[in-house]
């Protein structure tokens, strides 16, 4: 219910394909174990993402608010665009990826594709239509606490656009450790080597959780001041520091989801997150309207909590290792 946001649609909606082409190519470098191309992509489009933004902002941000978001987004659309052309120049230069002589079109069935696309594009779609009710029923319950929409918003924008960006901009450390470990763990998986599957899943279970303990304490004890520092808003400071006793959680749910996808579990955690998202809208709707901002704080870590204990849950199903015979070597 804001037309200022029109123009910043329009500019976001050409960076659609080339976000598409680009996570495509990015994954084939992933299977093939090389790195480097996505690390210097991913470089260059968030240095060409910043400078757009930086300096339309100083053009365009004296017009208003709709004309800011739209700066914002141009550097998003025009980085995306650089970060797609350099994958596949990536690409082009990569032996493994050139097409052989009498090599098929298509090495695999309409049955295995389906197999895969369906599940997990039908998922990305409900889960999408679901999160869109969500993020458009937030401000209208906000606003009925509020009795204003303006402060509704700002609300909301504090902790979506300014407090959650903080609290995961560590998270990005294990992002990398996600793109490296994943296809080992789905390589070892499809080879049915139940060993080196266990191995991998705690190494990261352990490295993720020293890492997310170590920063959830940072934020608790700092982040109001780093906040302020950021910012320059207390309020900010405060939903920090409150989310920082739940930050390692939603890192590592974030990495357990990675893992059962690897694992070819994608439907398990599509059902799991169905289920919080229903949940999470009918707790917004009803709640919010009465306790505003702190309830939705409380939903927040109510379902990463939720979320978090299906998702290990499974996992761990997933990996456990039937009991040795007493007496086998």
């Amino acid at each position: 219910h804001d037309t200022r946001a029109i123009l910043a649609l329009q500019i976001l909606a050409p960076s659609l394909p080339f976000m598409a082409a680009a996570g495509a190519v990015r994954g084939c470098f992933l299977a093939a174990r090389r790195v480097h191309p996505n690390v210097i992509a991913q470089l260059i489009e968030q240095l060409v993402r910043m400078a757009i933004a930086i300096a339309a902002l100083r053009a365009l941000a004296r017009w208003g608010a709709g004309y800011g978001c739209a700066a914002v987004v141009l550097g998003n659309t025009i980085s995306e665009g650089v970060s797609c052309t350099l994958m596949f120049v990536f690409a082009a230069k990569t032996p493994e990826f050139a097409r052989r002589r009498d090599e098929p079109l298509q090495p695999y069935t309409q049955k295995e594709l389906y197999a895969i696309v369906l599940p997990v594009e039908g998922s990305r779609l409900l889960a999408s239509g679901l999160q869109a009710v969500e993020s458009s029923l937030i401000p209208y319950t906000l606003a009925l606490y509020t009795g204003s929409r303006a402060d509704a918003m700002a609300q909301y924008g504090s902790l979506k656009g300014m407090a959650l960006p903080l609290l995961f901009f560590p998270f990005s450390v294990l992002s990398a450790l996600s793109g490296l470990l994943m296809p080992e763990i789905t390589r070892a998986n499809t080879k049915g080597d139940n060993a080196a599957t266990r191995r991998l899943v705690f190494t990261m279970l352990k490295v993720t959780g020293a890492f997310s303990l170590a920063a959830g304490a940072g934020f608790v004890l700092f982040g109001a001041p780093l906040a302020g520092f950021v910012y320059r808003d207390a309020g900010v400071g405060e939903y920090v520091r409150i989310l920082g006793f739940v930050a390692p959680f939603m890192y590592l749910e974030s990495m357990v989801d990675g893992v059962l996808k690897g694992l070819g579990e994608q439907l398990a955690t599509f059902y799991y997150s169905l289920a919080d998202s229903v949940l999470r809208i009918a707790a917004i709707r009803l709640l919010l309207p009465r306790y505003g901002m702190a309830a939705f704080l409380g939903i927040m870590i109510a379902s990463n909590l939720f979320t978090f204990t299906l998702n290990l849950a499974r996992m761990l199903h997933c990996i456990q290792k039937p009991p040795p015979v007493k007496g086998a070597v």
